[in-house]
């Protein structure tokens, strides 16, 4: 089951990821201002923390965050969701054991995003 939650120190607890580093703050002001929706993934196998957002021009479902197990799983919901209302799904990530995953959900590299950090 996949359900929208609140924002709570609980849920934050589940969300240190070193990856999120310096962005879980910045995500957080955006749930808390309705921009992106935390969702709480759970059945009797896994569990998890996803943040989400729908971005615009072009109209695409962006999950910003994902910890916790059953990605493929839960992911396979969010992606047959996001396409019966005819909606591309985008995931951001760092890790090549992550875009594994995302391959096995109809997830593909479609650009390669280059930066030059200080």
């Amino acid at each position: 089951m996949i359900s929208p939650v609140p924002w709570t120190e609980e849920a934050e607890l589940h969300m240190q990821h070193p990856a999120a580093g310096k962005c879980i703050e910045y995500l957080k002001l955006e749930v808390a201002q309705g921009v992106s929706k935390l969702w709480h993934c759970r059945d009797e196998e896994d569990e998890a923390y996803m943040i989400t957002r729908l971005d615009s021009n072009p109209t695409e479902l962006v999950v910003c965050y994902f910890e916790g197990s059953g990605l493929v799983k839960f992911g396979r919901e969010v992606v047959e969701a996001a396409h019966a209302r005819k909606v591309p799904v985008r995931i951001h990530t760092v890790q090549e054991s992550v875009a594994r995953l995302c391959r096995r959900i109809g997830i593909w590299n479609r650009e390669t995003i280059m930066r030059s950090e200080p």
